[in-house]
């Protein structure tokens, strides 16, 4: 008679057999299973996109959230990027009010904590039409153009008078520019305030507008620090840079000068110094920043704004 199946393999031998069973079905499985993608990875095809119209043209969602230009959408620019390592987004009590979607991106307060000047810049779209723009006398020729001003509290004194001929130049400045001219907004005190986080938009009605909702809700606050808005405006790559404070000496960080000097591609930086009194003579920091980066320096009697804001 003959022996059973069960007899002529061993038990080890049937487990083996099962086990290796299951090990070749896990191994096709696998193989047809959808690849992984790190965070921030867009699928090649399949899943819903979903576009969305800008000033700099579309961009879009896709399923998992991440947002992408048209262009390169692998290279969008994140805040790490605009700024350095040594920048952290903080959320401040004092931070301005969010104007809108209608504007982009939420004001954001960026603090620093230093002055190193590495990292990636973020360059506009280039759309030419180079012109002369003019801000308190100082004059740049450019297509790209970045206005910083101070709105610490000292330019609350004389009756506010040096905060609100900041914003009044300001907004006479940007009725400059057309739509072939891009620009963005910088306010701060010792931390800052970007209109547009990444971008330069263009000088379309529209975003003139919205801007001027930004220069208008600023308030005079806190102290003052030159490093973060000087890189930050450096980390949008304009033509042009008009940067307006009545800051003293102490607010550059020692090595400041040297860095931007460096580390310029070659922006134009224009400086308003508003004091009290009659011009300081001989050199300072802001007279240094405009002559080592091809710009103009001028110096604004606080005073005498008496006369000239009402």
């Amino acid at each position: 008679m003959g022996m059973s199946l069960s007899k002529k393999i061993p038990a080890w031998g049937g487990s083996l057999l099962f086990h290796l069973f299951v090990l070749l079905l896990l191994i096709y499985w696998l193989q047809f299973q959808p690849t992984r993608r790190a965070p921030g990875e867009r699928n090649a095809i399949g899943g819903i996109v979903l576009a969305k119209t800008t000033d700099t043209g579309k961009s879009y969602v896709d399923s998992d959230g991440n947002e992408f230009d048209e262009a390169s959408p692998a290279e969008t620019p994140s805040l790490e990027n605009l700024l350095t390592q040594e920048f952290s987004e903080t959320v401040l009590s004092d931070s301005l009010p969010v104007i809108g979607p209608s504007t982009g991106p939420a004001l954001t307060v960026v603090k620093g904590s230093g002055n190193q000047l590495s990292g990636r810049g973020v360059s506009g779209i280039g759309l030419g039409g180079k012109i002369n723009v003019t801000f308190f006398d100082t004059e740049g020729n450019g297509s790209k153009f970045v206005f910083v001003f101070d709105r610490s509290a000292s330019m609350s004194e004389y009756g506010g008078r040096p905060l609100r001929a900041a914003k009044a130049q300001l907004l006479q400045s940007l009725e400059q520019l057309t739509e072939l001219q891009q620009f963005n907004i910088i306010a701060f005190n010792d931390e800052f305030s970007v209109w547009r986080l990444r971008e330069l938009p263009r000088a379309t009605d529209q975003n003139k507008g919205n801007a001027e909702k930004f220069v208008h809700r600023v308030t005079p606050l806190g102290g003052t620090d030159y490093s973060g808005p000087l890189t930050a405006a450096l980390r949008l790559r304009p033509d042009v840079i008009f940067f307006l404070t009545d800051g003293e000496e102490k607010d550059a960080k020692p090595g400041l000068l040297e860095d931007i000097r460096r580390q310029n591609p070659g922006i134009q930086i224009n400086t308003i110094q508003f004091g009290i009194g009659i011009e300081p003579k001989g050199p300072n920091f802001l007279r240094t920043l405009a002559s080592q980066n091809q710009g103009q320096y001028q110096y604004i009697n606080v005073i005498e704004l008496r006369d000239k804001v009402q």
